[in-house]
């Protein structure tokens, strides 16, 4: 249903809207206010990209995971593509997403949803492929054919292809690879 809303009823809703501020303001007039909260838009989403990008940058060389900036990036940019839109309501809800405080608010909301659907265990689901075999009733992972080739790896439980635990030293006493090492074997 969300998806008929926002790509039929929102569209025509904005046509409704720009004919009844055109007829208000009058068309040339109109249609500057569309190309003008455009390149308004652009330019507020760029520079404020820009520095969400800087401050990323700085949290990741202090070590610190960049998840929240990371997410008002995203905010920022989904906020450049609908201030690109033309319509007056899309142009709002950017600049909604270009004001800080209102950018935090609407991504607190969205963090403690998904918080909350995660914890109910209605959270999204990922299916990681594995080397362990087939799982029963799920979707098979590829076996090796032409152009596949097994290479050791360590997966998310910290353990190796091959069962053992990832810490474990790779080279023998003698400082030379074993066997089960290489990559093709």
């Amino acid at each position: 249903m969300g998806l008929i809303l926002l790509f039929v009823l929102l569209p025509v809703v904005e046509l409704w809207l720009l004919i009844r501020v055109g007829t208000v303001l009058g068309p040339a007039n109109t249609i500057a206010l569309v190309i003008g909260t455009g390149i308004l838009g652009a330019s507020l989403a760029r520079s404020q990209g820009l520095a969400v990008l800087q401050r990323m940058q700085t949290e990741m060389r202090a070590g610190q995971p960049p998840a929240a900036t990371v997410m008002e990036g995203v905010a920022i940019l989904l906020a450049g593509i609908v201030l690109l839109t033309p319509g007056l309501i899309t142009d709002v809800l950017g600049f909604l997403l270009l004001i800080p405080p209102t950018r935090k608010l609407l991504l607190a909301g969205i963090t403690k949803r998904l918080q909350q659907s995660m914890q109910s265990g209605g959270g999204p689901h990922v299916f990681m492929g594995g080397a362990r075999g087939p799982r029963p009733g799920g979707p098979q992972p590829p076996g090796d054919g032409p152009g596949i080739k097994s290479v050791p790896f360590v997966d998310v439980t910290g353990k190796r292809g091959d069962g053992r635990d990832a810490d474990e030293s790779r080279d023998n006493a003698d400082g030379d690879r074993s066997p089960d090492d290489t990559p093709n074997g």
